[in-house]
């Protein structure tokens, strides 16, 4: 196992008990995917940089470690009064082209990667049903793991940089006939309809609170 929940649990029971009286609001892990991210880039054993899956493997082990500290605290220190949550980035996704039902999938799977991965098992109890089928060999939840993810949070923040326009594209191997679906972000859409200011300081950002809007109603739904 890359990441032991039982210390996870041990270090934050430590925290509970040291700190429970002054702080209300617990958050496990700050933006998991990006600790996935990284890691592939320059963190993982040399043994994992090739496999496919670790990224899957890794995040199973990071929802598991969650769920655990998370129903560790309402369980047993919620007398303290506090809430316990997680904070996911999650970029609002928009189809490049509204009428093109490829980029219309793309807008699904980018979502479904951002939100559904890691809140489908935590208000569901399992990964979603489009997760399974487009991720061959995705870890499984045993039946005791999907009762402790399962409700394992009192709140989820939502740590909204931007938006993109989605488009899905197709990479064709010289030889052979292998083809691999790709998803390309835009900053404006396939009509010329921008996001809006580019972020001072950063060039991968730009002002779009109508995508802070539609991200909160979407997850309300």
């Amino acid at each position: 196992m890359l990441f032991c929940s039982e210390d996870f649990r041990k270090y934050a029971d430590f925290c509970f008990k040291t700190f429970g009286d002054r702080v209300k609001i617990w958050g496990t892990i700050n933006e998991p995917m990006i600790y996935i991210y990284i890691g592939k880039q320059k963190g993982y054993p040399p043994e994992l940089q090739t496999d496919p899956l670790a990224p899957y493997i890794a995040y199973h082990n990071i929802i598991l470690a969650h769920s655990e500290v998370a129903k560790h605290y309402q369980k047993n220190y919620k007398w303290q009064g506090g809430k316990i949550g997680i904070s996911l980035p999650i970029q609002w996704s928009m189809p490049y082209d509204p009428n093109d039902p490829t980029d219309l999938a793309a807008v699904e799977a980018n979502l479904e990667l951002q939100i559904s991965w890691f809140m489908n098992p935590l208000v569901h109890g399992d990964y979603s049903e489009w997760m399974k089928k487009n991720v061959k060999g995705l870890p499984k939840f045993s039946r005791k793991d999907k009762e402790m993810v399962k409700g394992a949070f009192d709140y989820i923040g939502l740590n909204y940089y931007s938006a993109r326009y989605f488009q899905q594209t197709y990479n064709f191997e010289s030889l052979g006939n292998k083809v691999t679906i790709t998803y390309e972000a835009h900053t404006s859409d396939v009509y010329g309809n921008t996001l809006g200011v580019q972020a001072e300081g950063r060039d991968d950002i730009y002002d779009y609170p109508e995508g802070l809007k539609q991200l909160l109603l979407h997850m309300k739904n």
